[in-house]
């Protein structure tokens, strides 16, 4: 018994030699990258981040969504081609313009189990639709007008720079001319006169490009 004893004294004091000789080893240095992301990350934690107090990103979500949920709204599309010397078009577009992936049923189905059971992991988003759309990248001038972005090279500023006083036109003001048109369109669209909402704004975009009178030639 005292022979067992002992043995498992000396075991016991061989480990603990053994790990003292470790602890007191050479420590370990950190490598210089992982210090440098512990200090970046003690940083990130520390760090003086504002937090907003506004919502523009929801208000512009939010107004726009009242927008294209309108049926009468009027959206004056501009189309620039890209050949040179191409004529720069105008459109009025009735409600909104819609991507070709929007659908009104969902198209992926999950099977689990045995195969008999399927889920559907699409949702619809927030007008019902399911499909995803163009990334919008919109905003509304100081008058609450809806201006699209999309695909279109821009520069944005905080203040107007000499480039864009001098180089470009700025665009506030409503064209007096159709703004009156454009009223009476909604009008007609919201009583469910397509046909009027076409016969006004052809009126009116008339009345801007009066069909040019041919000169000379000899008089009968």
């Amino acid at each position: 018994m005292l022979y067992r004893i002992r043995s498992f004294l000396l075991i016991a004091l061989a480990f603990a030699m053994v790990g003292s000789t470790v602890a007191c080893g050479p420590s370990r240095q950190p490598s210089k990258s992982s210090q440098a992301q512990s200090e970046a990350q003690t940083k990130a934690r520390n760090a003086d981040v504002y937090v907003p107090e506004n919502s523009l990103e929801l208000d512009n979500y939010n107004d726009r969504q009242k927008i294209a949920d309108d049926p009468s709204t009027l959206l004056w599309c501009t189309v620039f081609p890209t050949q040179p010397g191409a004529p720069i078009n105008t459109f009025p577009i009735v409600g909104k313009l819609t991507s070709g992936s929007k659908r009104p049923y969902a198209v992926k189905v999950d099977r689990y189990g045995t195969g008999t059971k399927s889920w559907n992991p699409e949702l619809p988003g927030p007008d019902g639709m399911f499909g995803s759309s163009g990334e919008y990248r919109y905003g509304f001038t100081p008058a609450g007008i809806y201006v699209d972005f999309y695909n279109l090279e821009t520069l944005c500023t905080t203040e107007p720079l000499v480039i864009q006083r001098e180089q470009t036109t700025f665009a506030l003001e409503v064209d007096g001319d159709l703004e009156d048109a454009h009223a009476r369109a909604r009008e007609a669209l919201a009583a469910g006169d397509n046909e009027g909402a076409q016969r006004i704004l052809q009126e009116a975009i008339g009345n801007l490009n009066p069909p040019s009178v041919p000169t000379g030639g000899n008089d009968q």
